[in-house]
C-alpha cells in the first residue's frame, strides 16, 4: 500500500518512476543513509590520556587518571582535549607519593559461544571470509541439502534440544574425533559438559546450526574450500559446548595521589577452557578489562605507592565504519 501511494504522489509530481516502500527495506536503508552521512560529517577529535607509573612494595603498574566530570580541558563527552591541562596533571603527581585508595579481585568465567543461527552465521562469514548475506546462505543450504552434514540453516535460535545430548551427541562427536582440524578438541571433550545451549525453552521451530549424525570426516573431500570453513566454524562452536568454561581473575586498584584518581586494572589468565577449541581464532573483546594484560601486583586498601614517572598518551577519535553485510544485519 506504501508502495502504491508513495508512487502516485510522484507521479502528479511529474516523476515516471516506481518508489518502492518496505516493512524492512526502508528503515534499513535509513540505517546506510544514516551512517554514511555521519561519516562524511565527522570530524576528529585529539584528545589525551594521562597514565601514572607506580611504585608499591611488591612491584610496579601503571594507572590511568579517572577524568572529572566537569574539568577543565574537558569537552561535552568526557574526553580530556588540553594538551596543557594533561601535561599539568603528571607534573603534579611526578616523584609524589600516594595510597590504594580501594582495591578489588574478581574470579571471572565465560561460557563457549551459543551454536550459531542463520544471522549470526552469516555476521561470522563476513568478517572472516568477506562473503554476502545471500553467498552464506547458499554455502549453509549446500551444507545441510547437498552434503548432509550440517543441520536446517534458517533457524533463529542459537540453543539445542537436549535429546541431542544423548540421542545424536556422541556419534556426532565420534565423527569430529578424525576430522583435521577440529579431531584433537573433539577427543578432549566432555560429554557431560551441559553448556547454556542447551535449553528446550528456548528452542523455537528449528534449533541451533551443529553438524549431523550424517556427517563423516570423507565427506570433507567433497566440499569446496568455503563449505569447508563454513562447516569447520559450525563444528568447533558445537564441540566447544562441552569444554569447560574459560577463567581468569580480574584486579582493579584506585590509586589517590595528590587529590587525583588513578584507575589500574589488570587480569591473571587461569584456565583456557573451550578457547582451546578455536586456538586463538576468536578475539577476546568481550572480556572483561579489554586491554588491560598487566599484572596488577598484590595490594590492599591503605598501601602507600609512589608515582615514579608519568607517561601521556595522545589519542585520536575516528569515524564509525561503513556497514558491510553482516555489520547491517
Amino acid at each position: 500500500n506504501m508502495t502504491r501511494l508513495y508512487t502516485s504522489l510522484a507521479r502528479r509530481s511529474g516523476a515516471d518512476m516506481t518508489i518502492s516502500v518496505g516493512r524492512v527495506q526502508t528503515p534499513t536503508l535509513k540505517l546506510v543513509v544514516d551512517r554514511d552521512r555521519e561519516i562524511a560529517n565527522f570530524k576528529p577529535t585529539d584528545h589525551y590520556v594521562p597514565t601514572g607509573f607506580f611504585v608499591h612494595a611488591n612491584g610496579k603498574f601503571k594507572a590511568n587518571w579517572i577524568i572529572p566530570e566537569g574539568h577543565d580541558g574537558v569537552d561535552s563527552e568526557g574526553r580530556l582535549v588540553d594538551r596543557n591541562v594533561a601535561q599539568s596533571i603528571l607534573a603534579r603527581i611526578a616523584g609524589k607519593q600516594g595510597a590504594i585508595a580501594d582495591f578489588e579481585t574478581k574470579n571471572n568465567s565465560k561460557g563457549p559461544p551459543l551454536p550459531y543461527k542463520l544471522s549470526t552465521l552469516q555476521e561470522t562469514c563476513s568478517a572472516k571470509f568477506g562473503l554476502t548475506a545471500q553467498q552464506t546462505l547458499d554455502v549453509a543450504q549446500a551444507l545441510y541439502e547437498k552434503h548432509k552434514a550440517t543441520s536446517y540453516p534458517r533457524t533463529d535460535s542459537q540453543h539445542l534440544p537436549v535429546s541431542i545430548l544423548k540421542e545424536q551427541a556422541p556419534s556426532i562427536m565420534a565423527a569430529l574425533t578424525s576430522t583435521p582440524g577440529v579431531d584433537r578438541a573433539a577427543q578432549n571433550a566432555d560429554l557431560k559438559i551441559r553448556s547454556k545451549a542447551w535449553d528446550d525453552s528456548k528452542v523455537s521451530d528449528h534449533h541451533g546450526i551443529i553438524p549431523t549424525t550424517e556427517f563423516d570426516a570423507g565427506k570433507l573431500a567433497g566440499m569446496s574450500p568455503i563449505e569447508r570453513n563454513v562447516f569447520m566454524l559450525i563444528a568447533k562452536n558445537f564441540v566447544a559446548q562441552f569444554h569447560p568454561d574459560q577463567t581468569w581473575k580480574s584486579m582493579v586498584a584506585t590509586v589517590r595521589c595528590e587529590g587525583l584518581n588513578f584507575r589500574a586494572a589488570g587480569k591473571i589468565p587461569g584456565n583456557q577452557g573451550w578457547r582451546v577449541v578455536f586456538d586463538g581464532e576468536i578475539d577476546e573483546d568481550e572480556d572483561e578489562d579489554k586491554g588491560d594484560s598487566q599484572t596488577v601486583p598484590a595490594m590492599k586498601k591503605g598501601d602507600p605507592v609512589t608515582a615514579e614517572k608519568g607517561e601521556l598518551a595522545s589519542k585520536r577519535t575516528t569515524p564509525p565504519a561503513a556497514f558491510t553485510d553482516g555489520t547491517l544485519i
